[in-house]
């Protein structure tokens, strides 16, 4: 299935201070930074992975340009992780739900994660250390079978129809890279979406998803 469109669309730090455009990039954009990604098997204040790594204690960690991971800052400062460029399926994400109800799988195919700016944060190449911004998100993957896919709306209505609910992410500049995790809370929208013929939703409400991914230039 197609992946869900973006509303917006030095490979290396400079010791502590923001990265700025660089000759030959078109003003108001930056230059794209690869990524090495992990994922933390516990947030911040100790809560267990809501959206959690492929490895067996739900970390792992994820290299741009391995295993068919394509995982960057784009030019426009927001985090694109792509798990799956590959046909066959070989790294993704796992997902534990915390509603005892009906809910997604927890698992799938195509595992995608983006984020988008809100409250007129900047891109994150140009953040200042130990600074924090506020973004939006819709981590997706879709079903084994090809549909329907599931989507997490953080702060985001993920063509949904329900609005921008859930929580904010925050981003923290760290000095060796950015923290990214949900504000305290960390609650998503959830919901299938079917897009092949007439378009179906079913909403499995705003569940607890708490999770940590910590962001390094790749080398």
């Amino acid at each position: 299935m197609r992946k869900l469109s973006l509303a917006l669309v030095v490979l290396s730090l400079a010791a502590l201070g923001p990265v700025a455009s660089a000759a030959g990039v078109k003003p108001g954009t930056y230059v794209p930074v690869p990524l090495v990604v992990m994922v933390h098997a516990v947030d911040t204040y100790g809560n267990p992975c809501g959206i959690c790594g492929d490895g067996q204690d739900g970390s792992a960690t994820y290299v741009d340009g391995q295993d068919g991971v394509k995982a960057n800052i784009d030019q426009y400062g927001n985090i694109i992780i792509d798990f799956q460029t590959t046909r066959a399926k070989i790294r993704g994400l796992r997902y534990a739900y915390s509603s005892t109800n009906p809910v997604p799988p927890g698992d799938g195919t195509n595992h995608y994660f983006s984020t988008i700016k809100l409250d007129g944060g900047g891109a994150l190449q140009a953040m200042s250390p130990e600074t924090t911004i506020s973004v939006a998100s819709c981590p997706l993957y879709d079903d084994d079978s090809g549909q329907p896919q599931y989507r997490h709306g953080f702060y985001r209505d993920c063509q949904s129809g329900f609005g921008p609910e859930g929580s904010k992410l925050n981003v923290t500049r760290t000095a060796t890279g950015w923290d990214v995790e949900p504000e305290p809370g960390a609650q998503a929208r959830v919901f299938s979406i079917t897009t092949k013929g007439r378009v179906q939703v079913q909403d499995f409400g705003v569940l607890s998803l708490p999770f940590k991914m910590t962001l390094t230039p790749r080398q």
